[in-house]
Order: structure tokens, then sequence, then C-alpha cells
């Protein structure tokens, strides 16, 4: 847990016991409330974007009350009953006004499982972009990712157009890529977090198995699926094998896992960044875009823009019973 003092306007809101929700100052104090929660998440949450968030709330007519403020792993965190829900929309119009990461919590519930993309959510890369400059098709790979992530091109077309320029790519090459691979910031704690608290863990990707099992078995993850690339036993044949983890795998493997575990929907948060992983979101109780595509955004209930994946462990933390 980070050692660093929260923020004055967080210590002025922290709340040290369960079921004593407290006003936010200059906003009308909400008796009765909608069902679920904003959430407001940040390093920091100044004074002066509490007190311009607190005034869009008054002059919309929204009356708010503070049900959870809190200073976890390097994050503050504010979660705020209202009378009336925003939209999406709204959220992310605020997020971007004041420079935090504002989002919509559908159900105040703790995550038992957490599903998660690979490439450019829990890794800084897109591994097939880097397969490519190894094979010496780079620029072309990577505009084709890009429009893929997009959502402007048909997933399953594109990646075998991808993956067709991998042909005769050295075994050597892809474990050199291998070795590149890093973690974003904040991954690791929200997976040591989430072990420590009974929560599972599933990576499924449109990304590729090699990599995949290598980050699953390093953050100890419950579940990895992503798509098996072909090779002759000294190259990449150029092609894969089976079905491709497209956006309806995704969706499709979130309802098995939650059929397997025996979870219902609220429990289970999903995180991503491109239009891949929209009905995977969609079919979650949580859907978080991280350092996402427009279009992911867009739909997504919270999308981490400023903060890093430690938010989640804030989230989670704030969603466990409280104790002395």
């Amino acid at each position: 847990m980070s050692t660093s003092a929260p923020s004055v306007v967080v210590q002025q809101l922290l709340v040290s016991r369960p079921n004593a929700p407290l006003p936010l100052p200059g906003v009308g104090y909400a008796e009765q409330v909608d069902a679920g929660e904003v959430l407001v998440l940040a390093p920091t949450i100044s004074a002066a974007a509490l007190q311009a968030l607190a005034q869009q709330f008054q002059q919309d007519g929204r009356r708010v009350r503070v049900q959870r403020a809190g200073h976890w792993h390097g994050h503050e965190l504010l979660r705020l009953a209202v009378d009336t829900l925003p939209t999406l929309e709204w959220c992310r119009q605020q997020a971007e006004r004041f420079g935090l990461d504002i989002g919509l919590l559908p159900q105040p519930t703790p995550a038992r499982l957490v599903l998660f993309d690979m490439d450019s959510t829990l890794i800084t890369m897109e591994v097939i972009d880097e397969l490519a400059k190894e094979a010496g098709s780079g620029e072309e790979v990577a505009a084709i990712t890009e429009a893929a992530m997009r959502g402007e091109l048909d997933f399953n077309g594109s990646l075998l157009r991808r993956v067709a320029t991998l042909k005769g790519l050295s075994l050597t090459a892809v474990n050199t890529v291998k070795g590149r691979l890093q973690c974003n910031p904040g991954v690791p704690e929200f997976a040591a977090v989430a072990r420590a608290h009974g929560v599972k863990l599933g990576l499924v990707s449109g990304g590729f198995l090699p990599f995949a099992h290598h980050i699953g078995q390093q953050l100890q993850f419950d579940y990895v699926h992503a798509n098996t690339l072909l090779d002759d036993g000294q190259a990449l044949t150029g092609a894969v094998q089976g079905e491709i983890v497209n956006a309806q795998v995704k969706a499709r493997t979130l309802t098995e896992l939650a059929t397997q575990y025996q979870l219902p929907t609220d429990a289970i948060w999903a995180v991503g960044d491109g239009a891949n992983d929209l009905l995977m979101l969609q079919a979650a109780g949580l859907g978080v875009a991280f350092r996402a595509k427009p279009k992911l955004r867009q739909a997504a209930h919270l999308a981490l823009d400023v903060s890093d994946m430690r938010a989640l462990a804030a989230l989670q933390l704030s969603l466990l019973p409280e104790t002395d």
C-alpha cells in the first residue's frame, strides 16, 4: 500500500465507519438515491477539481452524498451516491474538464472475477506489432492493428492478414519479443490485491498464447485464453490454429467463467483497451476502459486515463467491509 498521505480534501471526507455517508460540500444532500454510484478517481483529487465538480452537480439539480472516500495504493477515490444518476457521456465530459477519472459503478459490489485483455491493457505493447518488426513488416502491421483496434476492420480478417506477414519468423525471434514484455503501471499491484482477497483473475486475448501464458504465470492468473500461432519447429508458418479469439469469444468466455465459478454478473469486472473488448465489457458488471480507443471509452462504465491500474485496487478495497 502507498505510504503517501491523502490530500486535504480526502482527509476531510474520509469515512471511518460503514453506513455513515457524508455530505459533499456545496451540493444538496441526497436522502434518497438512485441505483449505482458515481466514481471519482485520480492519484490526487484536488480541492479545486472537487469544488468544480460539486458546482456542476448543483447546476444540474442533483443531490449527492459521499458513500466512501479513501486513499489506497497511490490513488484517491470517492464513491458518490446521487438522487439521479448521470449518463456515461456526462461522466466523460466532467472527467475531461477536471482532469479526473469519473465513471459509473452500476452496483457497489466487490469483484470476485476480473477478466483482462492483454495487449496494451496488461502489457505496454501490441505483441503482433513487435513480432512484425522482427519479421520486417512492422509498418504494414501497425497500421492494420491501429485500424482494427478502432473497430474499423473485421478482427478475424485483420488478424489473419497480420499473422501471414510473420511467415518464416524464427522461434528465436519470438522468444526475443517475449523477453521484452512489460506490465503496464499498477498491474502487478492490482493482481496482488486481488489474489489476497480471493478474486479470480482471467486473461482473454486476441493475441497469442506464448505471451499470454508468460504474463499469466508471472501474475498468477487463474485462467488464460488466446490464439495459437502455428510453427514448424523452427519458424512461424504464418497461420493460427483453431477459433480466433475475437469480441464474441471474449464475451462468451466471460459468461462461461461466470457459470464455472457460479458468480453473478455484478461481481465480474472486465478491463480492455480496444474495440475487440467492447462486448466483454458490456457483459460485465463493471466494464473498465484502460488508456482506451474512443469507441471503448464511450461505452465503458469507467475509463482510466489519469489513473493507473492501481485505481482498481483502490476501488476493490473501497467495496470491502470496513474494519476498525
